[in-house]
């Protein structure tokens, strides 16, 4: 499941870091406002360290569902920002939506550390690179589709979906966690009916 949930970040967070900034420009910001944005990411990230602790003591699954619906948040945010007409909300609502992007990305490449670390600790450091793989892999397959799909539905529609695959990463701890129950009950329903032999 966590390797899975990688490559679900890197299709999640690819809009952003492939086509932030071109969006970004292409709906009529400055080429100043989109560097202060991708400034506003390396800001976030920063801050996740201040989290850490808070975040450890959800446990890695909860933070990861909170950190996965930050992503999606920031990539919907930075859509609605791009295609403001307010004045002035273009530049505020893309730092404050880089910025959310950062901190969000930064805690989940995180919590999946210590998931793979809760899952297999005799293998945390291959589960790790494993992981980083996925995101990397998951990334790649991001970029490609959204720049198959902004040529039909444009960026901003892109970036829309691609906020949309959040919530499901968000959910896939719970969603395991269910499935894991479903198999352990159906195991522990067939023991019940075998017969122990005289």
């Amino acid at each position: 499941m966590p390797l899975t949930c990688a490559v679900l970040l890197g299709t999640t967070s690819a809009a952003t870091w492939t086509f932030g900034r071109v969006l970004l420009v292409a709906e009529g910001a400055s080429a100043s406002t989109s560097t202060i944005a991708w400034m506003a990411i390396g800001a976030g990230g920063a801050v996740a360290a201040l989290t850490a602790g808070a975040l450890d003591r959800l446990g890695p699954r909860a933070a990861w569902s909170l950190d996965l619906a930050g992503v999606s948040t920031a990539t919907a945010g930075l859509a609605l920002a791009a295609g403001s007409d307010v004045v002035g909300s273009v530049a505020v609502g893309a730092v404050l939506a880089c910025a959310l992007f950062g901190w969000s990305f930064v805690a989940a490449t995180s919590a999946l550390i210590a998931w793979g670390a809760d899952v297999s600790p005799s293998r945390a450091g291959a589960a790790t690179a494993a992981f980083f793989v996925a995101l990397v892999v998951g990334q790649a397959i991001g970029s490609t589709a959204l720049a198959a799909v902004a040529g039909g539905v444009g960026l901003p529609g892109a970036f829309w979906l691609a906020a949309l695959t959040g919530p499901v990463a968000a959910a896939a701890p719970a969603l395991g966690r269910l499935e894991d129950g479903q198999s352990k009950s159906s195991s522990a329903s067939i023991s019940s009916r075998v017969e122990p032999e005289a």
